[in-house]
Order: structure tokens, then sequence, then C-alpha cells
């Protein structure tokens, strides 16, 4: 990343704040986040926001990143030893990064 986006990269080093547009577009708020039962010991205790990372260039979030699973959430396998989010959670995240993206 820091090839690509020098030291804009130091970005994803911590999660969008809860107050980023990713998490408040109209018509969709995003204030908590469910995880799988796996991830959750391997989160601070009482983890409940979600922690989206981004580089933003210009005006707007241009990378999304994640260290938390979202693939294995969207197809909604319930499969044990996966650190990510929960399948409702990973929906509305990835929906709320598209959306943003095409800016509705």
């Amino acid at each position: 990343m820091r090839n690509m986006f020098g030291a804009d990269a130091k970005e994803i080093e911590t999660p969008l704040p809860p107050e980023s547009p990713l998490y408040n577009l109209p018509d969709e708020k995003i204030e908590t986040a469910g995880y799988r039962i796996f991830a959750r010991d391997s989160l601070p205790h009482g983890t409940k926001r979600p922690l989206i990372r981004g580089i933003t260039v210009g005006t707007k979030i241009r990378v999304f990143y994640s260290q938390l699973d979202l693939s294995g959430g969207l197809v909604g396998e319930p499969v044990d030893g996966i650190v990510g989010y929960d399948p409702k959670t990973a929906t509305n995240l990835m929906c709320a990064m598209i959306r943003y993206a095409v800016g509705k």
C-alpha cells in the first residue's frame, strides 16, 4: 500500500471513526457490527462497532480495507474458525462501501 499511496497508506492503521461517511449514508446508518464467535475472542472485549479502514484520496475514501473477513459473511456460511463479521453485518458493510463508491 505504501508503494501505491505513499504516506496516505498510514491511514489504514486505524479503523474509520463512527462519524465516517461510510457509516452515515442517507437512509443507512451503521452504528454497530456483529462478529462471528471466533472473531469475538480475538477482538477487544465489548467491541460493537465496525472496524473498516480506509485511505482518503482528495476528498473521498478511495480504498477500503478490512483486517476481518467479509467474504465468508457475504456467502452466509456458518463456518467455524473465521475471524470476521457475521453475515448481516458483512452484507451491510459491503452494500455501504458500494453505495459510498458510486455516490448513492
